[in-house]
């Protein structure tokens, strides 16, 4: 998968009590 800057802006998390789901956020950020 091409990482391009529009994909990285366009990424959704999930939200939770606290702001955005860590896991999901740790995931993605392994993935790029």
């Amino acid at each position: 998968m091409t990482i391009t800057p529009q994909l990285i802006k366009d990424q959704e998390f999930e939200s939770k009590f606290r702001g955005f789901d860590p896991i999901e956020v740790r995931d993605y950020l392994e993935t790029i």
